[in-house]
């Protein structure tokens, strides 16, 4: 614990506690490591429809999937592709019977005796307009990509945070340029379901829908924020509160009005 004591008018001081332990750190990570845990949590899901998926839970060798319940609501057979290029079939039997009840968000999960790695949650109502963000997924095949899926990255920005929005997509962020419509943000089929990190390279959203905004004449990205997903989960974040604003107090004087607080 530190205690800090300034002067700041003659009678009175300002009083802050500081718990060093508790303060979140605000340091952004360098871009390259930010890469790094993009790809390793990121995974590629290919099915009735090309989506992608984030790795957010691990029990044992089984691994848990988030993703949008519109790449994974039809019955069928399924398969997830890990960065290092390994597949695990799935099969999903009954239609959004792993879907959220009300948001565009459901749960995979595959068998695996190899380590991967797990994505760190984060609060997502700690976001603020003009955040920087990343996002990362597996585009469809597409004219410029030679008939094979390709990884994307990139980094982008909060625009918007709407809580009122359908299907879980309160937050709006900058488009990316399209490889199939270069010069041009447009969105990138088969992303869908992918991560979206923070600075730090947690996870604050999933990445879901574009969707033309007629009040504007131009689309919008949108993401369904993690919070809707610990709070569908019940998980509990564990993370430190920042500390409360500092207080101005009224210290006792000496007789010759000097601030004991102060060390004389």
């Amino acid at each position: 614990m530190k205690v800090t004591l300034t002067k700041i008018t003659e009678g009175f001081i300002l009083l802050t506690l500081v718990n060093l332990s508790q303060i979140p750190s605000a340091v952004s990570l360098p871009i390259q490591e930010i890469t790094k845990i993009a790809q390793e949590v990121t995974v590629k899901i290919d099915g009735v429809e090309p989506g992608t998926g984030v790795i957010v839970e691990q029990q044992n060798n089984i691994y848990t999937v988030l993703t949008n319940c519109h790449v994974v609501d039809t019955a069928g057979q399924y398969t997830i592709e890990t960065y290092d290029g390994k597949s695990y079939p799935f099969e999903i039997n009954t239609p959004k019977s792993n879907c959220h009840s009300e948001a565009d968000l459901a749960l995979v999960r595959f068998t695996s005796s190899l380590p991967y790695r797990v994505v760190q949650l984060w609060d997502s109502s700690r976001l603020k307009i003009g955040d920087k963000v990343y996002v990362s997924g597996w585009k469809s095949r597409g004219q410029y990509s030679q008939g094979q899926r390709r990884y994307r990255f990139a980094d982008t920005q909060v625009i918007g945070l709407d809580r009122k929005a359908t299907k879980g997509y309160s937050l709006a962020y900058n488009g990316f340029t399209n490889d199939d419509n270069p010069g041009l943000a447009a969105p990138e089929p088969g992303m869908s379901g992918g991560p979206i990190l923070d600075a730090q390279g947690r996870l604050v959203a999933i990445n879901g829908l574009f969707a033309q905004n007629p009040n504007i004449g131009v689309g919008e990205f949108l993401a369904v924020p993690i919070n809707v997903y610990t709070t569908w989960q019940n998980i509990v974040l564990n993370i430190p509160e920042i500390p409360s604003r500092p207080t101005v107090i009224k210290p006792e004087s000496s007789p010759n009005n000097c601030i004991r607080a102060s060390g004389c």
